[in-house]
């Protein structure tokens, strides 16, 4: 072979190991990347993933809000279901109905609204149990709470008290010797007996504020979580009846005057309304005069002519003043305002006749105004007309006589002064 054939066969052979090597690379690249038949496969199995992905995702919302909507699921299953699980395992007991251990009023509560349909205080829980024994098969621990509860088993005190006194906040004097007691962190409103142990209980509330007592000796309460005056017996702690079901938003004191009017302080509506002897909503202070009221009082004094007249005091926790009115809503006058101090490291307060945080007002026997300020932790002592400073009491402290949060002051028939103070969990008398 001639060396010019030889050099021609080493290119071609040369040629060739470089073709098959760019063709090895070429396939090493374009591995990963598949045909195009292979890529719509592929992307043909993502979209049918991701679209069962989203249906099973639909499918799991679906069934998740049919829960939410029939709200009780397995809890609450009816009666044809029950016999069923009965057959298979004998009776459950579903009492626990909110799953936190407990059988209590929650359980009740959620029971009657579920099951009844009813709100737990309208449901006459004596009848109820005697005429719905098949119940009790699934409720047995519900049923026996309710027979603790209302002291149904052995005919026992209906006011039985389960709770403490945790923190006090409106009084109201119940008779000569008794008094009742708003106690919103529990729910629920206490009788004190004369050593001012509690002695009775009516529960189930949500959020009890203002507290009033009728000539007739019913028990008013304002009801703040369920906006309305919910009335009471004082004997059973029975509901007689509701009030201001469309009006009040938060009742958080309340007052009788000698007619028997009830007058509400709505801090939330910014208004006082005015309900007559038989509940009818019979007037109101407009808003405008007012922007908060905190307390009210109805109270009848002579004045300098000797003339009798009935006057309704309303603290305006807003803009620091006491508001006097007449039965008619008409603002009579005006007194108290923000404190002005003076100094700059050694801050002094001219207090007197002001307020910062006004909370209960009432006018005692010998004539005088007392309003309990929470900020000043004292009771100052006023002239009802003019408003000018008289004295005062109470100090910061754990001690008789002091005040840590107080939020009500009373006075007895007997001229003494009670008061409830939320931080200490007490009522004492202070003079």
């Amino acid at each position: 072979m001639s060396t010019s054939s030889t050099g021609r066969v080493a290119t071609r052979r040369a040629h060739r190991i470089l073709v098959a090597f760019i063709l090895a690379l070429a396939t090493i690249w374009l591995a990963p990347l598949g045909t195009p038949g292979d890529e719509a496969i592929a992307g043909g199995r993502r979209d049918h993933k991701a679209r069962k992905k989203h249906e099973d995702k639909g499918d799991k919302g679906e069934r998740d809000k049919d829960k939410d909507d029939d709200g009780r699921h397995d809890r609450d299953r009816d009666d044809d279901d029950d016999r069923d699980d009965d057959d298979r395992r004998g009776p459950k007991d579903k009492s626990d109905l909110d799953k936190d251990g407990d059988v209590d009023l929650d359980d009740l509560d959620l029971f009657a609204r579920r099951k009844l349909e009813q709100d737990w205080q309208d449901v006459d829980w004596p009848t109820w149990i005697d005429t719905n024994a098949r119940w009790e098969k699934h409720y047995a621990r519900l049923f026996t709470f309710i027979r603790e509860y209302f002291s149904l088993s052995a005919g026992g005190d209906p006011l039985r008290v389960i709770y403490e006194l945790t923190r006090p906040a409106r009084l109201a004097p119940l008779g000569s010797d008794r008094w009742v007691v708003s106690d919103p962190g529990v729910g629920a409103v206490f009788i004190l007996s004369a050593d001012l142990s509690p002695s009775g209980e009516i529960g189930g509330f949500e959020h009890p504020l203002g507290v009033a007592v009728s000539t007739a000796g019913e028990i008013y309460v304002g009801e703040d979580g369920r906006d309305r005056i919910e009335v009471y017996s004082a004997t059973d702690g029975g509901l007689v009846r509701t009030i201001g079901d469309s009006l009040v938003r938060k009742p958080v004191d309340m007052d009788f005057d000698d007619d028997g009017n009830l007058y509400v302080a709505d801090a939330e509506s910014a208004v006082v309304w005015v309900f007559g002897p038989g509940g009818a909503h019979a007037g109101t202070f407009r808003k405008g005069l007012l922007q908060e009221p905190i307390a009210v009082e109805a109270a009848t004094r002579t004045t300098s002519t000797g003339a009798t007249v009935t006057e309704i005091y309303v603290l305006d926790k807003a803009d620091y003043f006491v508001k006097v009115f007449d039965t008619g809503g008409k603002l009579l006058r005006y007194f108290g305002g923000f404190p002005s101090s003076s100094g700059w490291w050694n801050v002094t307060w001219d207090w007197e006749g002001k307020f910062v945080a006004p909370q209960s007002v009432f006018l005692a026997a010998d004539g005088y105004l007392h309003v309990l300020d929470t900020y000043l932790l004292r009771v100052q002592i006023l002239d009802p007309v003019s408003g000018a400073y008289i004295s005062d009491y109470g100090s910061d402290g754990t001690g008789p006589g002091d005040f840590r949060l107080p939020l009500d002051a009373e006075p007895s028939w007997d001229g003494k002064v009670f008061v409830s103070d939320a931080d200490l969990s007490r009522v004492e008398v202070i003079r």
